[in-house]
């Protein structure tokens, strides 16, 4: 219960990338994760914008993709942090590159 009360009072001005890759190195989140994975942390841990808005649903996709160390040269300012790959199930799976 002491982790879910971590991630409820994440500071709101920490971008939401970083609070997954906290919530992975905490064992919140597998190390391998996927879209779902990262959709059901948001709901289980009611993780929010810095307004205090739900974030929408595809949003998690979103970031992922945005993310990505391969897209390194696209035009989003997001930060680059993940790799991807297909897992046995034909799903992304996605790891931070620490």
């Amino acid at each position: 219960m002491e982790k879910r009360k971590d991630q409820r009072n994440a500071d709101k001005s920490n971008p939401l990338i970083k609070q997954l890759h906290h919530a992975v190195r905490s064992g919140i989140t597998p190390d391998r994760f996927t879209v779902l994975h990262v959709r059901n942390w948001m709901r289980e841990y009611d993780i929010r914008k810095g307004d205090g808005g739900k974030y929408p649903t595809k949003y998690a996709a979103t970031l992922l993709s945005n993310s990505l160390i391969a897209h390194r040269k696209s035009t989003n300012r997001n930060s680059k942090w993940l790799h991807r790959r297909i897992n046995d199930k034909g799903e992304y799976e996605y790891w931070f590159d620490d």
